[in-house]
């Protein structure tokens, strides 16, 4: 090290002694900040002169750039176009402000309704596993309550991201309105849209994954947004739960306890998907409820989970799923996926779930395939509830081996 001090808010010298190697030599100015420092105060700094043998001017005395303090983010925080700091002007400097620090308590951003809420992100928005979220400091990106309706548009290839993140809620009403499927269905209102208009079919608009470092994504909502994908032959998913890499086998590990409840799901291939890594390591806790995957026809599936312990699906409307060709087609499927064959039933077991009160209709291929309303691989141990589901409109042209059914249960104890 040159040399070191405490500065003041004056010009101020740092000597020492230095042997200078031939050609070019740099001295880098860095900084430590104290504990105490005030959040939003600028870091900057320039160097007029340097003394080699006698005073010299560096090309550049003044770089650009200059770092804000930021320190642990606690409450609520405001997203528009009008907003400075502590608040944002975009969700990507909330999301980039968020990734880089930590919480000390619970902390939420409230999308505002400026420029009438049209915002256009150009890359993927990933949120990581922020040092201190936890049931009591969770993270909530929510609908103002004085905005009628938001909208983000995604103009590259990806969505939101939950990587590897923990305890991130993506709400999209502005209402007090609490979800409730029994007795009777209460929803809250869907104010928040978030569309990905990407073209190509490896995407979801909301992904929630696994890391490749295997650090799994756990205690996530998505609800009460509306999802748009940019067609039913492009946009893979409207939220799903898997690995880094997004596909019809993608395999998660661990991701427990997420939420995917009064969405509004539309132009994607498949509504919701969710799957574990294994027969032994499977996903927990899994809530499914209350979404509508009906809005677009000739959609492939509407609910696809996989190698899943105790999941809950109630309350759900799929229904314009049809297909001229393959794959096979599906309302709710249970470990099958599109797998779906008169001589097997093997698939990605799910024990344990509670299947209830969906509404299934028009679920057709007019091919040679399989169309089923509900399907369950076989599974070799727990107990699955299917109870007070309401079926209609399933048809197939199957040939041999392929055909239509309204629950199809694989074996084992259901």
């Amino acid at each position: 090290m040159f040399g070191s001090l405490t500065p003041t808010i004056a010009n101020f010298n740092i000597t020492g002694t230095q042997t200078l190697l031939s050609g070019s030599n740099y001295f880098w100015l860095a900084y430590d900040v104290t504990a105490g420092a005030t959040n939003g105060n600028l870091l900057d700094g320039e160097c007029v002169s340097i003394t080699v043998g006698s005073p010299q001017t560096p090309t550049v005395t003044m770089p650009s750039g200059s770092r804000t303090i930021v320190g642990p983010m606690a409450g609520n925080y405001n997203v528009g176009a009008a907003q400075t700091f502590p608040n944002f002007a975009t969700i990507t400097e909330a999301v980039s402000n968020l990734n880089s620090g930590c919480l000390c308590c619970r902390y939420g951003y409230f999308v505002g309704c400026y420029l009438q809420c049209r915002y256009r992100e150009s890359f993927p928005l990933t949120i990581n596993e922020i040092t201190g979220a936890s049931a009591t400091n969770t993270i909530s990106i929510k609908a103002s309550y004085w905005c009628y309706i938001c909208h983000f548009w995604f103009i590259n290839f990806f969505h939101f991201i939950l990587n590897g993140a923990d305890y991130v809620t993506i709400n999209g009403t502005n209402s007090a309105t609490v979800n409730s499927c029994c007795p009777l269905p209460v929803s809250a209102t869907r104010d928040l849209t978030i569309t990905n208009t990407n073209t190509g079919t490896s995407s979801a608009v909301v992904w929630v994954q696994t890391t490749a470092g295997a650090n799994a994504a756990t205690n996530n909502q998505v609800i009460n947004c509306n999802l748009v994908g940019s067609g039913v032959t492009q946009t893979l998913f409207g939220v799903g739960s898997g690995s880094a890499t997004i596909s019809t086998s993608s395999l998660g590990t661990s991701n427990n306890n997420n939420s995917f409840i009064n969405n509004n799901i539309s132009g994607v291939q498949y509504g919701i998907y969710s799957q574990g890594a294994s027969l032994a390591t499977k996903n927990t806790g899994t809530i499914i409820n209350q979404n509508i995957i009906s809005t677009s026809a000739n959609t492939k599936g509407g609910i696809w989970v996989g190698f899943e312990d105790a999941p809950t699906i109630s309350c759900n409307s799929v229904s314009n799923i049809a297909q001229t060709s393959s794959p096979d087609v599906f309302g709710i499927t249970l470990g099958m996926g599109t797998s779906v064959s008169a001589t097997t039933s093997a698939g990605n077991e799910v024990t344990n779930a509670s299947v209830t009160n969906n509404i299934i209709g028009s679920v057709v291929n007019s091919g040679t395939f399989s169309a089923v309303g509900i399907a369950v691989a076989s599974a070799t141990s727990g107990t699955t509830l299917i109870a007070n589901n309401m079926i209609s409109g399933v048809a197939a042209n199957g040939t041999s081996g392929d055909f239509s059914a309204g629950i199809i249960l694989g074996g084992g104890t259901v």
